[in-house]
């Protein structure tokens, strides 16, 4: 029917034996919670990758955290053939250059089913994006005076260069079923 990927449905828990102390679970955001247009900070453990060349390290030394803005914000995706009920939602952010040359997010640019919307050009003091390894990771924007975890990392549309997308699983599209799972 479609790459899971692609359709917002990138998302897996897992059930522990035995409760884990001394660490807290982060917040998750609600049905109607939407960070479109705001400040995320981003984490991943994989391959580090330098914005304007493109050359990677895979050694894995080094964990990285950055931010980025929330350029889209899909509650439903929406494709031909593929019933509602397999359809998640998504998020996506670009990796914008300290040139203002890379914006692939801007208005009248359709990245996979991501949708319509713009973005400004103008990168973040500590704009990031994602790698090779960072799959999973957290989206994490302060909504509703806490910060949640918005999205976990799906898929990067290039190397990780000046340019890049990052798409996550949007966790507020899977809310209902998220609360129902960990009740």
């Amino acid at each position: 029917m479609g790459d899971g990927d692609e359709l917002g449905v990138d998302l897996a828990l897992a059930r522990l034996a035995r409760p884990v102390t001394g660490v807290y679970p982060a917040r998750l955001p609600s049905t109607s919670d939407d960070p479109l247009g705001e400040r995320a900070i981003l984490a991943g453990f994989g391959t580090l990758v330098e914005g304007d060349t493109g050359s990677a390290d895979s050694s894995n030394e080094r964990r990285v955290g950055g931010e980025n803005i929330i350029d889209r914000s899909v509650a439903k995706v929406s494709k031909a053939g593929v019933p509602e009920s397999q359809r998640g939602g998504l998020l996506g952010v670009d990796f914008d250059s300290s040139q203002n040359q890379h914006n692939n997010l801007r208005s009248g640019i359709n990245i996979d089913l991501l949708g319509s919307g713009d973005s400004q050009a103008t990168p973040l003091s500590l704009e990031a994006s994602t790698a090779v390894g960072d799959s999973g990771g957290p989206a994490f924007v302060r909504t509703q005076g806490a910060w949640r975890v918005h999205g976990v990392v799906s898929y990067g549309t290039t190397d990780s260069s000046y340019g890049d997308v990052t798409v996550y699983t949007r966790l507020a599209s899977h809310a209902d079923w998220l609360q129902a799972a960990i009740a």
